[in-house]
């Protein structure tokens, strides 16, 4: 009788740590699964957000300019948007908060230049896989890679990373 009792415990235990290693590996590929959709998601993301700047590039624009571009009048866009943040400036608006600054001459805007967050994360890879190649590479102080865009110049500024110091996210944009 007692036998019979110890393999019962026995094989008790047995099928429960089989049952908990089953759900486990259930769990453990149900999470890289969830981490591959999240991932994907995060690349769609980004290519909506790059040929959204490209289009708008395209009429000297940023996805955070609204209706002002390359040509607008400085005097409209202290009108909408109030004081810069360097008001005694006539070269340069920077609206630090809507994360833009305009470069202005003759109190027309000639460069938009945008570090809106939606472009945190995009990669120097994402952006050539999105927009292809760029027509010309600037190896200086940050490694920027320049678009045409119609009537204007889509230029995308990259941080460095790693020892070959690689272009690696996105740190700032401009329109010319």
């Amino acid at each position: 009788m007692r036998n019979w009792k110890k393999k019962a415990i026995v094989f008790t235990l047995a099928t429960g740590l089989l049952l908990s290693a089953a759900t486990l590996s259930t769990i453990n590929t149900a999470s890289a699964n969830t981490q591959k959709q999240a991932a994907q998601s995060t690349n769609v993301k980004h290519q909506v957000i790059l040929k959204q700047t490209k289009n708008l590039a395209d009429d000297g624009k940023t996805i955070n300019s609204e209706k002002f571009g390359v040509g607008s009048s400085t005097k409209d866009i202290i009108k909408k948007w109030g004081q810069p943040d360097n008001p005694k400036e006539e070269i340069s608006l920077k609206y630090s908060k809507r994360q833009i600054e305009f470069l202005a001459r003759s109190k027309k805007v000639t460069t938009v230049v945008s570090n809106d967050n939606r472009y945190e994360g995009i990669t120097y890879q994402e952006v050539v896989d999105t927009l292809g190649l760029p027509y010309e590479y600037e190896d200086g102080k940050d490694i920027i890679i320049s678009y045409e865009a119609e009537k204007h110049t889509l230029k995308i500024a990259f941080n460095r990373s790693g020892k070959d110091q690689s272009p690696s996210t996105i740190k700032y944009l401009f329109v010319k």
